[in-house]
């Protein structure tokens, strides 16, 4: 990048006002070094000048260029930034006298410390930071307004940046288009802004104007204008007199040795799909059905999110088990949306979900939660004279109306009003129509008013508008529906004196608390489907393996049934999740009899789904005796990740994975199993290339074939990616090869991150975006970031408390993560090469916490425990681990929680 105009920012004479500019990195508490210097590796930093070391901090301070007013040292950052065993890197801040910058609501602390500044053209660039309103910046003169002229400003450091606030000269020449990017590699790569583009942006007259940035994490942001404005001379020209940073010196819960623009960027891929910061925009923060229920709990139960964990506290308690402990597929209906039937992954994901939560959380009250009896539609009452009211909720829930039924909502209007109605989902579908009449009183009172919707929008509010009506009991109906269509469930009972009727009667909701819903859920494994003889085997005629048969989990264009591999592997390890959370209650002999027969599943499992030919888990047994294999990568990494392989098993699969070996007749072969990078292909053979299809194309809307718009490559089932995947890539790498391959595999996966954030969604060769699944739908890709927990940090939330062991790459010195939420409780935890025995520093809720390399401890409250020789473990990964102790002291409260339940 070429440098037209640079300069190191100054603190000039002005008004009596602080500003916060940073003197000196240190590595100690003692020294302060010039700012623009790496103390690490004592490389300068790209395009700034090399300066001395500052003296001691008890003399004099200089910069390079000299600073033009005394200065002292103010305090700290709000957070050091933990490198390793007694390290800690502070960035110190200096107060100088500068211009006031006009805000009264900015605090200094909060306007981020400017390392250097570039322009693509004219002078004098220090004026955009010395706090002189009156003096500006200019750009070249332009003939017209279409010249494109930019501004980047570097940090000293990367920082969360929460708004650029940006000063208009007073005489005019500010962008009438322009657009706000930032960066985490110093410059060179440059990222959209969400929001921050802006066309026809008015002429703010000489007064600041404020762009909001959704916290991103960047050393570096850049200001483009790129349709120019007339000053008051009548000149194209670009003009600014001041700019501030503002954000925070937080970067997110991940920190390593790399640190720079590798930890910049994880926490990056943390904050778009982990957490899913509003305005970032790539996916929502968890899946809200129960195939997705596992993969949010591994995603959110230990991070420092009160909202979201109670979002994930609440989407269990209200999530709908039939009495026979069977989990719907859906949130307002038993069967999957796309063809109505059951799924029947829904069972061991709700279970391993629900446990997790409560092994992470320690919520006592939650296991004995139940939902309300009743609940509420979302309503919307429009009232003569006053403002409406309107009820909804984010964590509603669809209620399908079928042929031949009527929902209904009974309300009291406390004033006179002229329009009610309600939010109605159709599904993703289009076409849809349904009746809504008004009636006096409830279910059988006189209908008021009624009109006929057609063509309802999917989620759109929908209403009946008709003269004033006096105050009193009414209810809203619903009926006569044509096509897919229903009405959103607020999920609680809100409404006052008001009710949710299906057919005309109060609808009442699942009474049994959570700890019971989450028993009968296993017992319907274990019994209806056959579980307790080691393998879930579905004798549903309609799912039943073959062609014809009906999909019945997550991926669903394949319609594994009979015997699912998929199935299967969740149904394990929901297993080991249930016993522990047995155990926690102090059932031990449910727990007892769940781990007995983990044993019996993993023998029949490798009985059933092992391919000695090829070396891989084929994905289903349908109920014909057919064994399909399509080359499902998916299937064979979460089967490792949760337990089920030996190490031999494992060598084979990343022979093939990893292309040392090459199964014959397959279309991916060898380097082309990545082709993607992010991930391994789904499947290395074509659902089209065996007929009659094992494939459920939705009634033709997703075909194979000549001119389908789903063939090889370009679906994500079907030889396409879904990113998801490679966290069970990552920890099977980090099991069965090394901790070194499996940060090797992220590495490959970092590289491709940092050139678009993986904002990917490109169409196939029929135009249609279904080649990858990484944004959108899929929060689940929020699961690769948080590999560091479970993974290379090993955090498995156990009955006695938090285990972790730590295995680390050779080329990384320590990693960790900040704020882990465990029982009420926050660690950061370290792992480091440098410390030589685990420790714990902190009181109440606050604790750092030291753990050497490969060392595996235990935290319970404020106490670490080490495992010493003499703990045995059974199939040691951080997703699933089953501990036999010979002797090893650790702390169990006592336990008042029911003392046994038969499974059987």
């Amino acid at each position: 990048m070429t440098s037209v105009s640079m300069y190191e920012v100054p603190i000039d004479h002005g008004a009596w006002q602080r500003h916060m500019v940073p003197i000196a990195w240190s590595l100690s508490t003692g020294d302060l070094r010039n700012p623009w210097e790496d103390t690490t590796s004592g490389e300068t930093l790209r395009n700034t000048p090399s300066g001395p070391i500052l003296p001691a901090e008890s003399r004099p301070k200089t910069l390079n260029p000299p600073l033009s007013t005394p200065l002292r040292v103010v305090g700290r950052v709000r957070r050091t930034v933990l490198l390793g065993t007694g390290i800690i890197l502070t960035c110190l801040l200096v107060q100088g006298i500068v211009p006031a910058l006009g805000m009264d609501d900015v605090d200094p602390s909060q306007a981020l410390p400017i390392h250097s500044i570039e322009a693509s053209s004219g002078a004098p660039i220090d004026a955009l930071v010395d706090g002189n309103e009156s003096s500006y910046w200019r750009s070249s003169e332009r003939l017209g307004p279409g010249r494109r002229e930019w501004i980047e400003l570097h940090l000293c450091s990367h920082f969360t940046i929460e708004e650029a606030r940006l000063k208009s000269a007073p005489n005019g020449g500010f962008p009438t288009g322009f657009r706000i990017t930032f960066s985490t590699d110093g410059g060179e790569t440059y990222f959209e802004v969400s929001g921050g583009d802006f066309r026809g942006y008015p002429d703010p007259g000489g007064d600041w104007c404020v762009v909001d940035i959704p916290d991103v994490i960047s050393d570096s942001v850049k200001l483009e204008a790129y349709y120019l404005r007339q000053d008051d001379s009548g000149h194209y020209v670009f003009q600014l007199a001041e700019i501030v940073l503002v954000g925070s010196p937080e970067s997110g819960p991940f920190f390593t040795s790399r640190g720079g623009e590798w930890d910049a960027d994880l926490n990056m891929m943390w904050r778009i799909f982990g957490s899913a910061e509003p305005g970032l925009g790539a996916v929502a923060p968890m899946g809200g059905e129960s195939a997705w229920m596992e993969w949010n709990a591994l995603k959110l139960c230990w991070y420092d999110d009160p909202g979201l964990r109670d979002a994930l506290r609440r989407q269990f308690i209200g999530y709908t088990v039939d009495a026979d402990g069977y989990v719907w597929s859906w949130g307002d209906q038993e069967g999957w949306p796309t063809h109505g039937h059951r799924h029947y992954d829904t069972n061991p994901k709700f279970i391993l979900g629900a446990s997790r939560y409560y092994l992470w959380t320690g919520d006592d009250s939650f296991l004995q939660s139940c939902a309300s009896s009743t609940t509420d539609m979302s309503l919307s009452i429009d009232y003569v004279g006053r403002s409406p009211s309107r009820w909804d909720s984010p964590n509603h829930v669809a209620i399908r109306l079928t042929e031949g039924e009527t929902l209904g909502q009974s309300f009291l209007a406390t004033d006179n009003f002229t329009s009610v109605g309600g939010s109605f989902p159709t599904y993703l579908t289009t076409g849809s129509s349904m009746t809504l009449r008004l009636r006096s009183g409830g279910p059988t009172g006189e209908v008021l008013s009624e009109s006929r919707f057609s063509d309802v929008v999917d989620n759109a509010w929908a209403s009946l508008s008709f003269d004033p009506l006096p105050p009193g009991r009414y209810y809203l109906e619903m009926c006569c529906p044509d096509g897919t269509v229903g009405w959103w469930s607020i999920n609680d009972d809100v409404i006052a004196n008001g009710s949710f009727h299906v057919n005309g009667e109060v609808f009442q909701r699942d009474g049994r608390s959570i700890l019971e819903r989450i028993r009968s859920a296993m017992r319907f494994q274990l019994n209806a489907l056959d579980g307790r003889n080691g393998l879930l085997v579905i004798g549903d005629n309609d799912s039943n393996g073959t062609y014809n048969g009906y999909p019945t989990d997550y991926w669903d264009n394949f319609p594994f049934g009979y015997e699912s591999a998929y199935i299967n592997t969740y149904f394990y390890a929901s297993l080991a999740a249930m016993a522990d959370l047995e155990e926690a209650v102090g059932n031990e002999t449910g727990a007892s009899y769940l781990r007995g027969l983990m044993p019996l599943v993993r023998r029949r499992f490798n009985e059933v789904f092992w391919d000695d030919g090829k070396g891989r888990y084929i994905g289903c047994v349908d109920s014909q005796g057919g064994r399909h294999d399509l080359g499902f990568t998916y299937i064979n990494t979460e089967a490792m990740a949760y337990g089920l392989a030996d190490g031999e098993k494992a060598r084979m699969i990343y022979s093939w994975l990893d292309g040392e070996r090459i199964i014959p007749g397959e279309i991916s072969q060898g380097d082309d199993i990545y082709h993607y990078v992010i991930a391994p292909r789904s499947t290395t053979l074509p659902a089209e290339g065996t007929e009659p299809y094992w494939w459920y194309s939705i009634n033709g809307a997703i075909s194979l074939g000549p001119g389908g718009t789903a063939n090889y490559d370009d679906h994500l089932e079907n030889g396409g990616v879904i990113f998801y995947t490679s966290y069970y890539d990552l920890m099977s790498r980090l099991l069965f090869i090394s901790a070194d391959d499996a940060l090797g595999r992220l590495d490959a996966i970092m590289t491709e991150f940092h050139k678009d954030h993986l904002i990917r969604d490109p169409p196939n060769s029929k135009g249609v975006p279904w080649k990858l699944g990484i944004i959108g739908e899929f929060p689940e890709s929020g699961l690769v970031p948080s590999f560091v927990v479970h993974g290379l940090l090993g955090a498995e939330a156990r009955p006695d408390g938090l285990h972790l062991l730590t295995r680390l790459p050779q080329n990384l010195s320590w990693i960790g993560v900040r704020d882990l939420c465990f029982r009420g409780a926050r660690y950061t935890i370290n792992a480091t090469r440098e410390a030589a025995s685990p420790s714990i520093t902190g009181s109440g809720d606050r604790y750092l916490v030291t753990i050497p390399i490969g060392e595996s401890v235990v935290l319970s409250g404020g106490e670490v425990w080490r495992i010493e020789e003499g703990v045995t473990l059974l199939w040691l990964i951080p997703l699933l681990a089953v501990w036999i102790w010979h002797g090893l002291r650790h702390k169990i409260e006592p336990s008042t929680s029911p003392a046994s339940i038969l499974f059987g």
